[in-house]
């Protein structure tokens, strides 16, 4: 009856770990490339408060408040493992009469980043369509690149569909 027992046990141990085995791994949460330039701890991450677009900071998506200064963080409505929207604003740089000295204006956009991949050691979602809720100006669809070992938006946006 022991070894009968024991038999079990280690039958069913072993059928079990099997069955473990058999399941898949948990997708992992795909980032966002959050700046431009070098990868490091917080380029990509996942549900970035900002989202830089511009090598030189003229350009980026952040929160919805009134100003530069106090615009809080984007604000992600749903962040999966194949997609994430958003609402935010994209802060433009008029560089007038030049960009350190330029006055930043806010456009209220829908952000949907998608089509994740791995790309320089990061699951990273590759793409992102802003979209204007205020009709001022066309949506766009924007794609990530690399040039050694730094992260970019490809810019300027190819138009979306």
């Amino acid at each position: 009856m022991r070894i009968a027992r024991r038999t079990c046990i280690a039958s069913c141990v072993s059928t079990g770990l099997i069955a473990l085995a058999a399941v898949p791994a948990l997708a992992a949460t795909p980032q966002i490339v959050s700046s431009s330039g070098p990868v490091s701890r917080t380029n990509p991450e996942v549900k970035p408060r900002v989202i830089v677009y511009t090598g030189d900071g003229s350009g980026f998506l952040a929160g919805r408040g009134s100003s530069v200064r106090h615009d809080g963080s984007i604000d992600w409505t749903s962040y999966t493992a194949t997609s994430a929207t958003g609402l935010a604003k994209n802060w433009e740089d008029n560089c007038s009469p030049n960009c350190a000295q330029g006055k930043f204006t806010g456009y209220p956009v829908r952000l949907k980043a998608y089509d994740p991949h791995v790309v320089l050691g990061h699951d990273i979602f590759t793409r992102m369509t802003v979209t204007y809720t205020t009709g001022k100006k066309n949506s766009s669809t924007w794609k990530v690149s690399t040039f050694s070992r730094n992260f970019d938006w490809d810019f300027p946006p190819s138009s979306a569909a």
